[in-house]
């Protein structure tokens, strides 16, 4: 039986990582869009161009080798286009990560700064040091809201 402090630890850092997801959601919805269409279409297009040049020679049928071709080129760059969105989406939840530990009200600077060089060192990390410091945070402010009641 986990007690009310985990769960509310685990809620506000699922609650934090989906307010993080509301903001990707555009970047994400992109990404998975262009990986599900250039990914078939690469595939079909270069089984085909393969198909035709090797079974059919390629003087025989030039149009649908040209044509091939175009949707396989069509199809790498929107694949090229997914890993950059991809890339996009990793800065941008990197920003919302740090503007979410710049803007916390209950962390002392000193620990910020801690958590944000952290980020900066272990980029690979960020989302295991995210955790760490929203389950800080969440610490120290019930130790405050603690200490306010007692007064």
């Amino acid at each position: 039986m986990r007690s009310s402090r985990t769960e509310s630890t685990s809620d506000l850092i699922k609650k934090e990582f989906e307010n993080m997801h509301k903001e990707l959601k555009p970047l994400l919805m992109k990404c998975l869009l262009y990986s599900v269409i250039s990914a078939p279409l690469f595939s079909f297009s270069f089984m085909s161009l393969y198909y035709l040049v090797f079974e059919f020679g390629v003087d025989v049928i030039t149009l649908p080798v040209i044509l091939f071709s175009l949707t396989g080129a069509f199809s790498f760059a929107l694949l090229r286009e997914a890993f950059h969105k991809n890339k996009e989406m990793k800065e941008a939840s990197r920003d919302y990560i740090k503007k979410r530990i710049r803007e916390s009200e209950y962390m002392d600077i000193h620990y910020k700064e801690d958590y944000l060089k952290k980020i900066q060192d272990k980029p690979r990390d960020m989302f295991k040091i995210f955790v760490e410091f929203l389950e800080r945070e969440n610490r120290t402010r019930m130790i405050k809201n603690r200490e306010s009641d007692d007064k």
